[in-house]
C-alpha cells in the first residue's frame, strides 16, 4: 500500500526541482538577453561618439608603366599598381568593393588653346568631363581593423593613341560594422571619400 506521506514528499521535491530548473533557465536566458542588449547599446553609444566615424587614408603605390611599346603595331602599353586603404580611425570598418577606372587625358598643344589668357588642365576638372576608357569593379568583403591596411592591385593593357596620357582612379565602398557583422547603412563612407587617382601618366612615350 502506497504511503500518502511519501507521495506528498515526492511531489514536494519534484515541484521544487522543476522550479529550480525553470529559475536557472530563466536566469541563463535573461543573462544572455541582457548581455546582447548591453553589447548592442555599447555599439550604439560608440557610434554616437566622434571616435566612431570611419576614417581612412588612400594611396596608389608601386605604379609601374611599361615604357616599351609592344604588340604587332607597337601600340600596346602596360600600366599597373596598387591601391591602399589604411584605417586611421578608432574602430574597424568593412570594405565591400573597389572600383578602378582608367581615363585617357588629351595633351594640350598650342593649336588646342583658345584666346583666353589661361587654360586649365587641372586633372580633376578634365576628368569630370570625360568617360572612363574602362571600369574594373572588384566585389569582396573584408574587415580593416584599427591601423590596418587593405591593398588591391590593378593592371591595364592600353592601345595608346598619339597625343594622350592616362590616369587611374580608384574608389571603394564600405562603412562601420553593425552588430550582425554587416555594414551599418548609417555609417558608410561617402561616395567620393575613398577616391584616389594618379596624375597624368605618359606611357610608351614617343621616341
Amino acid at each position: 500500500m502506497i504511503n500518502k506521506d511519501n507521495v506528498e514528499v515526492a511531489k514536494f521535491w519534484v515541484q521544487n526541482i522543476v522550479l529550480v530548473i525553470s529559475a536557472c533557465w530563466i536566469l541563463m536566458a535573461g543573462t544572455n538577453f541582457i548581455e546582447k542588449q548591453t553589447k548592442e547599446q555599447e555599439l550604439k553609444n560608440l557610434k554616437l561618439s566622434k571616435s566612431s566615424i570611419p576614417i581612412a587614408s588612400t594611396t596608389i603605390t608601386s605604379l609601374v608603366t611599361n615604357n616599351d611599346a609592344w604588340g604587332e603595331d607597337n601600340a600596346l602599353c602596360t600600366i599597373s599598381g596598387r591601391y591602399n586603404i589604411k584605417n586611421i580611425g578608432e574602430v574597424p570598418f568593412r570594405i565591400t568593393g573597389v572600383t578602378f577606372m582608367i581615363y585617357e587625358i588629351p595633351v594640350f598643344t598650342e593649336k588646342d588653346l583658345d584666346d583666353d589668357q589661361v587654360t586649365s588642365f587641372t586633372l580633376s576638372r578634365v576628368i569630370s568631363s570625360l568617360d572612363p576608357l574602362d571600369t574594373d569593379r572588384l566585389i569582396f568583403d573584408e574587415v580593416v581593423g584599427k591601423e590596418g591596411e587593405l591593398q588591391r592591385s590593378f593592371g591595364f593593357i592600353i592601345r595608346k593613341k598619339a597625343g594622350y596620357n592616362y590616369s587611374i582612379m580608384a574608389n571603394a565602398t564600405g562603412g562601420l560594422i553593425d552588430f550582425n557583422g554587416g555594414v551599418d547603412s548609417g555609417y558608410v563612407f561617402s561616395t567620393k571619400e575613398l577616391v584616389h587617382h594618379t596624375g597624368s601618366i605618359d606611357i610608351c612615350p614617343s621616341k
